[in-house]
């Protein structure tokens, strides 16, 4: 339905390595005529010097990019060692000072469930038992609480998850010290996030008050360092319907798994979905 795109310059169009595909290739092809008015570019006018430094433009355009965003990125980071907190909510158990955005401070209704989260671990319940504690006495998880967009949603959403859990219970942050640059950008065009290490993340202590003593911290961290699976493991047998099988409720794989009873081996099937999620009413088991 277009015919015809006019831009101030080539950057006002974009400024990635698309950019000359698109002038140079698609447009012709569609028969869309192109014009960036002070970049001297006319795709139905061979007599316009730009068309040649299409190019050229782009590369200058994305090399502006990246030098623009390597300097906001040192600022940022200069930012995060002073122990100022960036992010754009605050950690479950803490919200943002009205009078400095930039500081953190308890928030009363739910540092108390961290508290339970540590105090619990540290008397041996699993995450799973912490999970259904909460999810028992109806605790909003950090999304929800937060009303934060998460997109689409799992069958399990609105449950507190093991995962969850445990970066609550490994996170510096409940000790009073300032944990960010976690997770960073692939690159400066790109919006997907990827964890960073460790030993990059940028921890300043004592910026805030702690939800839970040091030493409380350091126990549960030597606890999750030395916990272990009680599920014991055994070589697959090779059953001829494995891998076969699909729960005609959910559509999830159905595993078949083998019991040791006193009288003998007993094989049954079980689908994957019900076993890791039955007691949330999720499907069924279908053994």
């Amino acid at each position: 339905k277009i015919d015809c795109i006019i831009v101030k310059d080539q950057s006002r169009f974009g400024r990635n390595d698309l950019v000359p595909y698109y002038i140079r290739q698609y447009f012709p092809m569609m028969g869309v005529r192109f014009i960036a008015v002070n970049s001297d570019i006319d795709t139905f006018d061979n007599n316009k010097s730009g068309n040649k430094m299409v190019g050229f433009y782009s590369a200058m355009n994305a090399h502006y990019c990246y030098d623009t965003s390597e300097k906001v990125k040192s600022a940022i980071i200069t930012e995060k060692k002073e122990g100022k907190h960036l992010g754009g909510v605050a950690p479950y158990g803490y919200k943002k000072d009205p009078n400095d955005k930039y500081k953190l401070l308890i928030d009363e209704e739910t540092a108390p469930v961290v508290k339970t989260m540590f105090e619990m671990f540290a008397s041996g319940n699993s995450l799973q038992m912490i999970a259904r504690y909460l999810d028992s006495k109806k605790i909003p998880i950090p999304s929800i609480k937060k009303n934060l967009n998460r997109g689409l949603k799992s069958s399990m959403y609105g449950h507190w998850q093991t995962r969850t859990i445990d970066e609550i219970l490994k996170s510096e942050m409940y000790i009073g010290n300032m944990v960010q640059n976690t997770h960073n950008k692939v690159s400066y065009n790109s919006k997907k996030i990827r964890k960073t290490k460790k030993e990059d993340y940028i921890i300043v202590p004592n910026t805030h008050e702690p939800i839970v003593s040091k030493e409380k911290f350091d126990k549960v961290q030597e606890l999750l360092k030395n916990r272990k699976t009680d599920r014991k493991t055994d070589l697959q047998l090779e059953y001829l319907f494995g891998g076969l099988l699909y729960c005609k409720e959910c559509g999830r794989s159905i595993r078949i798994s083998k019991d040791i009873l006193k009288s003998g081996v007993r094989h049954y099937t079980q689908c994957n979905l019900y076993t890791r999620k039955g007691r949330y009413g999720i499907c069924s088991s279908h053994r």
